[in-house]
């Protein structure tokens, strides 16, 4: 008769103990060890150092996992040093393969992660946490279920790589598609933007947002694409009354505040309904006798992608901007209406086959990151190794 596998609950196989503030250094000395921070456990060398005597210490066989913030569930292994606050140290009580039960604990990531307590700052539940049950069988099985684990993750490693590759070759794609689009030619006309427009203006701070659905949709920084589109996924709405300056078909949306790498995406608004705007962005109205809104658009995108924006932007705390008199000021090379009107269409036309297979490639890292969840559930139900293939 086969014998059945028993489980055992998580607070049977390992103590927790939580990480400590300390006093830290940024540079090593003889007296000091690593501070373990998020950065760490992800396979960075260690920035930060403690000469203090009362902390929290890791042996490389311990296991450390995130217990405070966003990357609550996160697991890290190998490590030796101070274990950070928001770290906790899990000591196994019991003689176990440590890479089958931090598998194990990378499985339930996503449960952990999201069944947190805390309003402001998330936590792990410790007591959901010693509660889990895993299964237990002996060292021999473990093992193999690691090296199959393994196996398997290193093809879908490879598949993923290649299809990441892909991701990066469609990037430069789209680039090299607007350079070709919006190299000077000798008879184009190159006049200041405020030259080519009706009128330049900010946005409108909005005050707080109402309940998704409720009110007018209300444009930010992170609505416009990197690949200058628009993105509806994380749309705020807001009270009409609070937000007195609209998008309407037509306009061109500049984001012209923000981090650096989103200072100066650029984005055509080509929908009917009219729609609110953040503080941290520009709308631009054209002047539809010298410029198709559409061209503007992508060719401020452009330049946005060619890094242009950095030379004229001002850096602040935290923040980096374009006021309008620098972005009135910037040239734009320009044909006829018409050629303006191909090349838009020629851009769109190629942009949407690049979209067509970033859609797939998409779709395939999402099938691959499923397919590593369905290993791991396959290895901790018994099904992924046989028994009879470890006793041989």
């Amino acid at each position: 008769m086969k014998q059945q596998t028993q489980t055992k609950k998580l607070n049977e196989i390992f103590e927790v103990a939580k990480g400590k503030k300390v006093n830290i250094i940024e540079h090593k000395t003889k007296n000091s060890i690593p501070y373990l921070l998020i950065d760490t456990l992800r396979g960075k060398e260690p920035e930060f150092f403690t000469e203090d005597k009362k902390y929290t210490v890791a042996e490389e066989k311990d296991i450390l996992m995130v217990f405070d913030g966003a990357n609550s569930g996160l697991v890290g292994t190998g490590l030796r040093g101070a274990v950070g606050s928001t770290i906790a140290r899990l000591r196994l009580k019991k003689d176990m393969n440590t890479k089958y039960i931090t598998y194990f604990l990378s499985f339930n990531f996503s449960n952990l992660n999201q069944d947190i307590k805390g309003s402001a700052i998330p936590h792990i539940k410790p007591k959901k946490l010693l509660e889990l049950n895993i299964r237990y069988p002996s060292l021999d099985e473990q093992l193999s279920i690691v090296q199959a684990i393994e196996t398997q993750f290193t093809r879908l490693d490879a598949s993923v790589k290649a299809l990441k590759s892909v991701q990066k070759k469609l990037e430069i794609y789209r680039k090299a598609v607007l350079k070709k689009a919006f190299e000077k030619k000798k008879d184009w006309i190159e006049k200041p933007l405020k030259n080519l427009v009706e009128n330049i203006s900010s946005g409108y701070a909005c005050g707080r947002h109402v309940k998704s659905g409720e009110g007018l949709i209300h444009f930010r920084p992170y609505n416009i694409t990197s690949d200058g589109g628009i993105s509806y996924d994380l749309i705020k709405t807001v009270d009409p009354k609070f937000s007195n300056k609209r998008l309407s078909y037509g306009d061109i949306v500049f984001n012209n505040t923000n981090s650096q790498i989103w200072v100066g995406k650029t984005c055509a608004y080509d929908r009917k309904e009219e729609v609110g705007f953040s503080n941290h962005m520009t709308k631009i109205k054209v002047n539809k006798e010298l410029l198709d809104f559409k061209y503007l658009a992508k060719y401020l995108h452009f330049l946005f992608q060619k890094g242009f924006y950095h030379r004229i932007m001002k850096n602040h705390v935290n923040q980096s901007s374009v006021n309008i008199e620098n972005l009135e000021i910037i040239n734009i090379g320009f044909p006829s209406l018409s050629e303006q009107s191909i090349i838009v269409q020629s851009i769109e036309s190629k942009f949407s086959v690049i979209d067509k297979v970033e859609q797939v490639v998409e779709a395939s890292l999402e099938k691959a990151e499923r397919l590593r969840k369905a290993i791991l559930k396959s290895a901790f139900e018994g099904k992924l190794v046989k028994m009879e293939e470890v006793t041989k």
